[in-house]
């Protein structure tokens, strides 16, 4: 909003995500959890068909590749925390389950082996948000869901693939690469030390340390009753 007002002259109401807003906060979990949030574009589907990296680096653009590989790393890196840490990795995915989700299954599989996680498919086309408030910690691979979740106050963990400033976590308000819950890498230095971090605050410490960023990154609204309320008031 305030970055957007340097061009455009206009008054900015925060309203969060409509969708988002329209379901009720779960603070019941499971302590000791963990999700991951799928992330699976074209490439990723296009990888689980023929595994061929040859043949991937002649169809998608060099972004999409990087993405791909950072992807490729950041997974067995978590899987290596979660055994090392006694915990299950739990992948929470992005298609429904009768369409994609077996490609997308096999997607995993193929990077993660056959123990130490487990696949979940979306069931409707609203039921992650139900998901994510069952995990302490949500792992975000920039996906608008982690976001959404970190809106829900849930501990939220975000790592791109981006080595630039300007596609880094809440930039431009944001400057830094790396942060308390967030980072630019991959690497088992980092992924433990985000973790490790949060599993280490309670529940009202995380949501202390995230105030700054609430309404600027990221905004939850119970019932949409902002929007609602804008509506009610509209001229007719």
């Amino acid at each position: 909003g305030s970055e957007m007002s340097k061009f455009i002259k206009s008054n900015y109401i925060t309203i969060g995500s409509v969708r988002n807003n329209l379901f009720k906060i779960s603070s019941s979990y499971e302590k000791k959890t963990l999700c991951y949030i799928s992330r699976y574009p074209d490439i990723f589907a296009e990888y689980s068909r023929h595994k061929d990296m040859q043949k991937i680096k002649k169809q998608f653009d060099s972004w999409q590749i990087e993405l791909l590989e950072f992807s490729f790393k950041l997974l067995s890196n978590l899987k290596n925390y979660c055994l090392s840490n006694n915990l299950n990795l739990n992948i929470l995915a992005k298609e429904n389950r009768d369409k994609y989700s077996d490609l997308e299954y096999e997607f995993y599989n193929h990077i993660l082996g056959k123990n130490g996680w487990t696949f979940h498919p979306r069931k409707s086309l609203y039921d992650s948000y139900e998901k994510i408030d069952k995990y302490e910690i949500v792992i975000s691979l920039t996906s608008s869901l982690g976001q959404e979740a970190i809106a829900r106050g849930k501990k939220v963990a975000f790592f791109t693939h981006d080595q630039c400033v300007g596609s880094n976590f809440g930039w431009p308000l944001i400057k830094e690469k790396k942060g308390n819950f967030f980072t630019n890498s991959n690497d088992e230095k980092e992924i433990n030390r985000i973790i490790n971090y949060l599993f280490s605050l309670t529940d009202e410490e995380w949501k202390k340390s995230i105030k700054p960023y609430e309404k600027k990154l990221f905004f939850y609204d119970k019932d949409n009753s902002i929007l609602k309320k804008i509506l009610k008031d509209l001229p007719y």
